[in-house]
């Protein structure tokens, strides 16, 4: 018969599934090939032995077998049949061995921080699916409304914000992309996913308020005197916190004032020198940094002075959320805020709008009127009081 061409569809198109406890253990079913001529049912078995490996009890064997033939059988319900889905080579492939493939090849010369969001955004997923019974099961079985349903547990259960639920729906978009053009899936069901616009989503910028300054600084002084350090490589310098994890001491130019970004190292990729303040020139003289090996790390695990071992950002951030709980300060008030509160003290010093961007790293100006709206509150002040309306 011609390539291609479809039988007409008989009045049975499908067996359920059900379990084959033999030698192998597998999964068998019938389902009608639309490409043959002839209306009998084909026979598809699918072996389960790397499901069960990890099961010992006979009775976990059984109940785990019949919950992935739910499965099958619910898709077989609706109209599935892989015949017509060209045979996807690796459809009945579990969720598990399907996300340890993709970052395996995925992960190859990529940052080790974007290795971790990777397997962080997965791990949510697999404890979502966890929860629900579906996790040892086979890809096939991730329809456009189970990624639905997990979007809406990002944001709404968890109570993740826009920015988080995007970052969601386009990695997971973007996973399973990857597993179509691999024979995983047919289709990717997280473009059925509603896409909700960041345009008019703004970034919360927060200053920490004067008051509680001096606490933090007593706070570390007493506490961990090293992490004054990163904080002031945010606050005064401009390095971000992933940024600085990468620094060398041979990074540091003393003679310069200069600290400098290599741009492997930095968010935008583009090579930048920060400057050092005179008031932050004392802090790093006192490191001696001549006397220590180039190659360390400016911020180590020896309490974030220099040192063989770097820190890594969650450690950073780890250090600061144990301050801040201590002192009752805001959450609002995270790590980051430290480098808008450090923008906002140079513009109201005056600075020129080209210093600010070198020193911060920024793409463009665009910056500058961002954080001027947010907080330019002294030019607000004065425009309310010396605002005359016309005549």
């Amino acid at each position: 018969m011609p390539k291609n061409k479809i039988t007409p569809r008989p009045v049975v198109t499908y067996r359920p599934a059900m379990l084959i406890e033999g030698n192998p253990w597998y999964i068998e079913y019938y389902i009608w090939n639309p490409f043959k001529e002839s209306e009998q049912l084909v026979r598809k078995r699918h072996k389960l032995t790397r499901f069960l490996k990890r099961l010992n009890r006979l009775s976990e064997k059984r109940q785990f077998a019949h919950e992935m033939i739910f499965q099958l059988n619910l898709k077989l319900s609706r109209g599935w049949n892989p015949f017509i889905e060209n045979e996807l080579s690796n459809a009945f492939k579990s969720i598990e061995e399907s996300f340890n493939h993709f970052i395996k090849v995925q992960s190859h010369g990529k940052r080790e921080d974007t290795i971790r969001t990777y397997r962080s955004m997965i791990a949510n997923f697999k404890a979502y699916l966890e929860q629900r019974n579906m996790l040892d099961t086979f890809i096939i079985t991730i329809t456009p409304e189970v990624a639905i349903d997990f979007i809406d547990h990002i944001y709404i259960e968890r109570g993740n914000g826009i920015r988080t639920r995007k970052n969601y729906v386009e990695f997971f978009t973007t996973v399973f992309e990857w597993f179509v053009k691999r024979s995983y899936v047919k289709e990717n069901p997280f473009k059925r996913v509603d896409r909700i616009t960041m345009r008019n989503v703004q970034k919360k910028r927060t200053v920490i308020d004067p008051r509680y300054r001096k606490l933090i600084v007593e706070y570390f002084q007493k506490e961990n005197p090293g992490y004054l350090y990163p904080i002031n490589y945010l606050f005064v310098c401009m390095v971000r916190r992933t940024e600085m994890t990468r620094l060398r001491v041979k990074d540091v130019l003393l003679e310069n004032q200069l600290i400098y970004i290599d741009g492997s190292n930095a968010k935008n990729g583009r090579p930048r020198y920060a400057t050092i303040p005179d008031s932050f020139m004392p802090a790093l003289e006192a490191l001696n940094l001549k006397d220590l090996p180039a190659n360390w790390y400016l911020i180590s695990q020896a309490e974030f002075y220099p040192g063989e071992k770097p820190v890594t950002p969650k450690q950073i951030s780890d250090q600061w959320a144990k301050m801040r709980k201590t002192l009752d300060i805001p959450k609002t008030n995270q790590f980051y805020s430290l480098r808008d509160s450090g923008v906002v003290d140079y513009m109201s010093s005056h600075i020129s709008n080209k210093s600010m961007v070198d020193q911060t790293g920024w793409h463009s100006y665009d910056m500058i009127s961002v954080y001027g709206k947010h907080y330019n509150n002294k030019a607000i002040d004065e425009i309310k009081q010396k605002g005359q309306t016309f005549g």
